[in-house]
């Protein structure tokens, strides 16, 4: 594989820096027969079978000539651009024949005869190649990822270097472009700084992250979701069950009520008030009116002229409002009560997932934008997504048990799997699951303790990700509604996806895929 070989008075050096080896014929030739040895005394009846040796120089055009080797003993670069490596070898092979029939001191040689037979072949494949499985440890694997995944997100810092002295900014881009690392980032600059912070997310899953994040930058930042910190204003608690009502108007309104009864500064467990930098995390979820009037009130200066950094998919991610598709417009149009004109910066390189994942996000869920790089390297042990089909729930509990045991011998462990889902509580396929050892290793992904495979809803596990992830119940993909949560769900696996879904789905993963019009 060098770009340079020179052989002078017997002797052989190679590259540029003319280190100095043995013949690569001799070499080749000395192991040729230690592999015939090997199949002879293994095999000992195709002991007469043809094994012959060859030397490739991918990199150059090898003229020279040797009573060491036979001119169609070589390869060079000139015979690879006219043929595959393939044809080369049959002909080496075929060329090899013809010599030792010719040669009256290959006795042994029998032109007529037919061995080896294709089962043959794969008996000498198994002498030279036997079977065996080695995986590697999940810790190792875990390490590798993780190391993998932080370099490629430091990467998207240059983001935050290049508006560094722009005091407001949106900083828009699909799932895996790295927003909430540079949105904790941001955090952990602006504390550097001496400056309070309010760090905000939507998805209380996420808030918690955010929380172990920048932990240690307490009080100088605050962090969780923006209900979170509106419950920390008022001192309020959630009312008993689930009501949109409290969380989208009652609450917001309690907490302007409160900051515009208060004094301009004011300390309140955990934070003081008002905030020098203000930074969102989803913010195409938080940017409404009634929350906006929050925002305005608890910085430094208001939206206006106060410091604030957001980070947000406002083009594919908003599921929270079914039917209502963002913009980069909305966006812009949400903010001009408060202000108007401010940067916008697209992040457009997908740094989470590997390049199988990320193309197969985009082609299913029609991403427009799509990513304009995908950092992470392409590695023989990525899986390609996969997809099974079911007809009814039975067959998908029975789908999803085979995938955990494949998985498991594969040496992943409940760390590296989540399952998402389509459908909440006990309606989810991971609820439903009642086969030992499975239903003792699932937890859902707010239930503390590690070890556990992790299951919750779609929608729960927004912003963030995992080594491998399960889509179950998926019924539907045919309305944009139904295509932007599968999107999400897709794009929050790190090196596998997996997905389980009704075959009526197939159907229209294919016209997604080939361009039907009823999906332009």
């Amino acid at each position: 594989s060098h770009d340079f070989i020179e052989c002078r008075e017997g002797e052989w050096f190679f590259g540029k820096h003319r280190k100095k080896g043995r013949s690569p014929f001799r070499q080749v030739s000395e192991t040729m027969h230690s592999l015939r040895e090997q199949v002879a005394r293994e095999l000992p009846e195709l002991g007469n079978v043809v094994f012959w040796s060859a030397v490739a120089f991918p990199f150059v055009d090898f003229t020279a000539s040797s009573p060491e080797w036979h001119p169609w003993q070589v390869i060079d670069r000139k015979d690879l651009t006219r043929k595959g490596i393939a044809e080369h070898v049959t002909n080496i092979l075929g060329k090899a024949r013809r010599y030792l029939e010719s040669n009256p001191s290959a006795r042994w040689f029998c032109p007529r005869g037919n061995r080896p037979t294709p089962a043959d072949c794969r008996r000498i494949a198994e002498v030279l190649r036997p079977n065996f499985e080695f995986f590697e440890s999940p810790r190792s694997r875990a390490r590798r990822r993780e190391e993998e995944i932080r370099y490629y997100t430091e990467k998207q810092t240059h983001a935050l270097d290049t508006m560094e002295w722009n005091p407001r900014v949106a900083f828009v881009g699909p799932a895996g472009t790295g927003k909430t690392m540079l949105a904790v980032e941001a955090a952990r600059r602006a504390a550097a700084r001496g400056r309070r912070v309010l760090l905000l997310c939507f998805n209380r899953l996420l808030g918690y992250w955010m929380q172990e994040q920048v932990g240690d930058l307490a009080p100088a930042v605050f962090s969780g979701t923006f209900h979170h910190f509106l419950l920390c204003l008022t001192d309020d608690h959630p009312p008993a069950g689930h009501d949109p009502q409290f969380w989208e108007k009652e609450l917001p309104e309690q907490a302007v009520e409160v900051l515009l009864s208060e004094d301009k500064r004011i300390r309140y467990p955990g934070f003081e008030l008002p905030f020098d930098d203000l930074i969102i995390d989803e913010a195409q979820d938080l940017l409404k009116p009634a929350f906006l009037d929050v925002l305005d009130l608890v910085l430094d200066g208001g939206l206006r002229y106060g410091r604030w950094l957001i980070f947000g998919d406002f083009v594919n991610q908003s599921i929270y409002t079914p039917g209502a598709a963002a913009t980069w417009e909305t966006l812009e149009e949400r903010l001009a009560p408060y202000i108007s004109g401010f940067p916008i910066f697209r992040l457009a390189d997908n740094c989470r997932n590997t390049p199988r994942i990320a193309s197969f996000v985009e082609t299913a869920a029609r991403l427009n934008p799509g990513y304009t790089s995908v950092l992470r390297p392409d590695r023989i042990e990525y899986h390609d997504p996969e997809l099974h089909f079911w007809d009814d729930r039975e067959e998908q509990q029975q789908i999803l048990i085979r995938t955990l045991e494949s998985l498991w011998k594969e040496g992943f462990r409940g760390d590296d799997i989540v399952l998402l889902s389509t459908r909440a509580g006990p309606q989810s396929a991971a609820s439903r699951i009642s086969t030992s050892p499975w239903k003792e290793r699932l937890r859902p992904c707010d239930s503390k303790g590690t070890g556990y495979i992790r299951h919750c809803t779609i929608h729960a596990f927004k912003g963030l990700e995992a080594p491998v992830v399960i889509v179950t119940d998926l019924e539907e993909i045919a309305s944009p509604d139904a295509r932007t949560l599968f999107y999400v769900a897709a794009s929050r696996a790190l090196d596998y996806l997996i997905v389980l879904a009704r075959k009526q789905v197939r159907i229209d993963l294919v016209d997604i895929v080939t361009g039907n019009k009823r999906f332009q």
